[in-house]
């Protein structure tokens, strides 16, 4: 099978477009993937999550996991664990690293989990707003699976 391959100068990098729907640049001979925009930002809300989280630790509020309320050593210790995946996850959102899309999997479906659990709980649909947004997230994230490698 014949591939259509197109070469193009942009700012000192040339980019190869061809049949597959990888958008690769290359630099010096180097391969380079071009992070999609809505990656890039979704990787900023992880970084800004996970920040708030370590001040949630900080600050010794109470934390809801799975239904229950923990308070003390446990609630910090979740808190710190919650800032630490999803620096892990802004750091491989970055450099678009396979790991990144499996944890960031695991974890928006823990979220979901708990806010689901949080509305049987309170009999509130409150927590629906952020499960749809969260849903939303994913299935981008999802969509994009083949720009994440090892």
């Amino acid at each position: 099978m014949v591939e259509s391959v197109m070469t193009m100068e942009n700012n000192g990098l040339s980019q190869k477009a061809d049949n597959t729907r990888e958008n690769v640049m290359y630099r010096n001979g180097k391969r380079l993937r071009k992070r999609p925009m809505g990656i890039t930002v979704l990787g900023g809300i992880m970084l800004v999550g996970g920040i708030f989280c370590a001040c949630a630790a900080f600050s010794r509020l109470p934390a809801k996991i799975l239904g229950l309320t923990l308070s003390g050593w446990p609630a910090i210790m979740i808190y710190l664990l919650q800032a630490g995946i999803s620096i892990y996850i802004f750091n491989g959102f970055l450099r678009l690293k396979r790991y990144a899309w499996s944890v960031y999997m695991i974890f928006l479906a823990l979220g979901v989990v708990n806010k689901l659990i949080d509305i049987i709980s309170s009999g509130s649909f409150d927590p629906l707003a952020p499960i749809v947004l969260m849903c939303l997230f994913g299935y981008y994230v999802y969509r994009k699976k083949q720009i994440f490698v090892n």
